[in-house]
């Protein structure tokens, strides 16, 4: 089943409720690509990241055993090359 879900439709009610649940959601499968989970590091590639690009970067960082709020060159690697794989050439 496919859904799409336009976010800027819904009130600010709905919003924060969403946010809500994804925060709790954070550093599990679960994780919808709403809340943000990234370390102030790499703030400028991922809050304006897509939601599926966002849920992409915290799935590789679950698959490589790392901490979604943590820094190293590995996280940086990760991000990059998934929200701006262009800087890496």
């Amino acid at each position: 089943m496919a859904w799409n879900l336009n976010l800027e439709t819904i009130t600010m009610d709905a919003l924060s409720a969403l946010l809500e649940v994804d925060r709790k959601f954070r550093g599990t499968d679960d994780y919808m690509g709403l809340a943000y989970f990234w370390a102030h590091d790499y703030k400028h590639y991922l809050r304006d990241a897509s939601i599926a690009k966002r849920r992409v970067v915290h799935k590789k960082l679950l698959e490589e055993g790392l901490e979604v709020t943590g820094v190293s060159s590995r996280h940086e690697y990760i991000v990059v090359s998934i929200c701006k794989p262009e800087e890496l050439k």
